[in-house]
């Protein structure tokens, strides 16, 4: 199973961390690829980067969720002094 890393992350303007398809135009079979090992490349390389396929959507949304409890956060910082003032 050959995995596509045509890929990069945008963050939208609501701080959503997103994984977008790489427009740039492929060249077919020849696309750019490390592969160290050539043809001979080990069964754990080539389940490592089947594993880090798998794991970029998930990284994503650890990073959204992060900003989104990092902005909670802020506003609840925000309205505790807020609170502590009027009283």
């Amino acid at each position: 199973m050959e995995s596509n890393f045509d890929s990069k992350v945008e963050i939208s303007p609501s701080g959503m961390f997103l994984l977008m398809p790489n427009n740039l135009p492929s060249q077919g079979n020849r696309s750019c690829q490390f592969r160290p090992f050539g043809v001979l490349e080990p069964l754990c390389a080539k389940a490592a980067r089947r594993d880090i396929a798998k794991a970029l959507p998930l990284i994503c949304e650890i990073a959204s969720v992060k900003y989104k409890l990092k902005e909670l956060d802020k506003e609840y910082n925000k309205l505790k002094k807020s609170l502590v003032l009027v009283t």
